[in-house]
């Protein structure tokens, strides 16, 4: 699939009050590491060494309506504005993640080709894809954190001649920021060198890409 906007940022979308009620929700609930794969599953104590080798963060979850109420607008605008027109109908629970010094998420993709199994245990996702991930960043890289930065692989296909590259979003290093990107293109984080940073990630789902 050929995209001319890999991501679509909006710098300002929610206030700093907003941003710090977001991490109280994560110190309010119980946390662990973050593992891969689809679907909200428990944060773990200790990880496998598939998982290390991919991320190393910690994780908690939330559905509480009103996040969704900050973010759904954006998913929205986004995709008109960067011009994917991606077809979803509803989104999966919010993932709260901290990311300590030393910590990291290597290059991974939201989505593959297989949707939930007809039989997942949370109906709403059943048969669905991930077509759209969107992240909220908590957190002032250089006040709260340094090191930590939000990274896309992707094929320039509009610049002669085509090749792989690295793409930075510098955007996402001010707090209150939002990126909305297609699932299934290929992102990291790379490691927090000091301090903390917070991030809040969502999923938005819909039938499977024909």
């Amino acid at each position: 699939m050929n995209l001319k906007h890999i991501y679509w940022v909006f710098p300002n979308a929610v206030s700093p009050v907003i941003c710090d009620k977001i991490i109280d929700i994560f110190h309010s609930q119980k946390k662990g590491l973050g593992t891969t794969g689809l679907g909200r599953k428990a944060p773990k104590k200790s990880l496998t060494k598939k998982d290390k080798m991919m991320r190393d963060s910690y994780v908690t979850w939330s559905s509480q309506w009103w996040l969704y109420r900050y973010t759904h607008p954006y998913i929205h605008e986004a995709n008109e504005e960067a011009d994917w027109k991606f077809q979803w109908s509803s989104s999966e629970a919010c993932q709260l993640t901290e990311y300590r010094k030393g910590q990291y998420y290597h290059w991974h993709r939201d989505s593959w080709d297989d949707p939930y199994k007809s039989d997942d245990k949370i109906k709403a996702y059943r048969n669905k894809c991930r077509k759209l991930s969107s992240v909220l960043v908590l957190s002032d890289q250089g006040k709260d954190y340094t090191g930590g930065d939000l990274e896309f692989f992707h094929m320039q296909r509009f610049l002669k001649p085509k090749h792989w590259r690295t793409v930075g979003a510098p955007q996402m290093r001010k707090r209150g920021a939002l990126i909305v990107f297609p699932s299934f293109v290929w992102h990291r984080v790379t490691p927090v060198h000091k301090g903390v940073r917070y991030s809040l990630t969502n999923w938005h789902i819909g039938d499977k890409f024909v």
